[in-house]
């Protein structure tokens, strides 16, 4: 079946989510990504898209790894959301959520674009077709 999302940057089937999300591992990314959306400016937006979070994580993962978040390293997972959010409002952290390499993710948001209202999203989290 067709892999379409990542977890820590690995390929994961829809099978393999745990039953509840409080099953879920937590991931440093995923949050950044979420908090993104829903701190008092966002710039990713909420979307339907399913595991949106998924994707987004993945891309910063690479951002990272090409050196583009040299702050988010001195974050660590007991930080609290003040400080995540915190980071959210970087320059650093804006300058890699609106990159032209992140156009085709899930919630993209062009800068200074304000975020539109939370969507009502009607599809089963566990599905795949994007």
């Amino acid at each position: 079946s067709e892999m379409c999302i990542r977890d820590r940057g690995q390929p994961m089937n829809p099978s393999q989510l745990p039953a509840t999300i409080g099953e879920l591992t937590d991931n440093a990314l995923r949050s950044l990504a979420g908090i993104a959306e829903i701190v008092s400016s966002p710039c990713i937006a909420k979307t339907c898209v399913p595991f949106a979070e998924f994707k987004w994580a993945d891309h910063l993962r690479g951002q990272i790894s090409a050196g583009n978040m040299p702050h988010w390293q001195s974050i660590t997972q007991t930080d609290n959301f003040t400080v995540v959010a915190g980071y959210v409002n970087t320059q650093e952290f804006q300058t890699v959520v609106h990159s032209t390499s992140a156009t085709k993710l899930p919630g993209y948001l062009q800068p200074s674009q304000p975020a539109p209202p939370p969507p009502d999203c009607p599809w089963n989290a566990t599905s795949c077709n994007l």
